[in-house]
């Protein structure tokens, strides 16, 4: 049995000699390579029998920036040979770190047992994610109710749609462990190690919850500040409207006046006061009737 230090071994995906060494070490098929080493693979489980190698495809949290919402990315986790192998790309640091901490401790048990104990990990690793929306979400969220700016709600926007991506990954990563937990194709997973798993997928189902409670209170924050700017734009559209009704009625006034009809006043010394003086009564008189039949509807 390889010691604790041997037992993990990390290699990315672009590393294109690692993942050659690893077929030539321990047999892994081009099949269970070609699944590792795809940027986009989809949480599953596969089980190669002539090799006896075990491949678990694994959303973790990511390390690159926040810049398109995408906050995790998949890992895959080989166990052939009492070793584990994880093949994943340069922006999972955190994880590896983890990963590093759990082999260091329980490098001695079973791989199977090792490999349960780093998803706890990574599980750990996926709650702090979530508290560090739920105290962006928060900041964000006081800086709106004292002023409302275009900034603060695209980025709450942006933490909604990650929360989204975030609620499917972990999702995706409790069906996955219920597949193996249900598939009798692994026979390498003792009945002390199932149990372990059962651990494992509470864990998963938990933090999945938190993640779609989180993802639901920015749904509600979102669509609440949503429902306020229609109500503002609505607003400004009534204003808009009423502006431009009492706009036209000096026109008005004013046009009966530049007409080749006789009309009172029209040869006064006064008579453009006069005009202002009828225009404003109209408009004034105008203004009243609008605004109550606003405050009415």
């Amino acid at each position: 049995m390889p010691t604790p230090t041997e037992t993990w071994r990390p290699v990315t995906r672009d590393d294109a000699s690692g993942l050659t060494q690893l077929q030539i070490d321990f047999g892994i098929t081009d099949e269970m390579l070609g699944y590792a080493r795809d940027d986009y693979e989809q949480p599953h489980m596969e089980y190669d029998a002539e090799s006896d190698t075990f491949l678990l495809i694994y959303n973790v949290p990511s390390d690159k920036p926040d810049t398109d919402g995408y906050l995790s990315e998949p890992m895959a986790f080989l166990v052939t040979d009492d070793r584990l192998i994880t093949v994943g790309s340069h922006d999972v640091n955190n994880t590896n770190a983890a990963i590093a901490k759990t082999v260091a401790r329980f490098g001695s048990e079973s791989v199977y047992s090792l490999l349960w104990q780093c998803l706890l990990a990574i599980t750990d690793n996926f709650v702090t994610l979530v508290k560090q929306q739920d105290a962006t979400r928060r900041q964000i969220a006081t800086r709106l109710r004292e002023h409302t700016t275009k900034k603060d709600l695209l980025k709450i926007a942006e933490l909604a749609l990650s929360a989204d991506f975030l609620v499917r990954a972990t999702i995706q990563n409790a069906a996955v462990l219920k597949q193996i937990h249900a598939s009798t194709r692994v026979p390498g997973i003792t009945g002390t190690q199932g149990e372990q798993l059962e651990d494992v997928i509470i864990e998963a189902d938990q933090i999945a919850e938190m993640m779609n409670l989180s993802s639901h209170t920015l749904d509600h924050l979102t669509d609440s500040y949503n429902t306020v700017l229609n109500n503002n734009l609505n607003d400004i559209m009534r204003f808009m409207t009423v502006w431009s009704i009492l706009l036209t009625v000096p026109t008005i006034v004013s046009g009966f006046f530049g007409m080749n009809v006789p009309l009172p006043f029209a040869h006064e010394p006064l008579g453009w006061i006069i005009t202002i003086i009828i225009a404003a009564i109209l408009w004034i008189a105008l203004g009243l009737l609008l605004n109550r039949y606003i405050r009415k509807n």
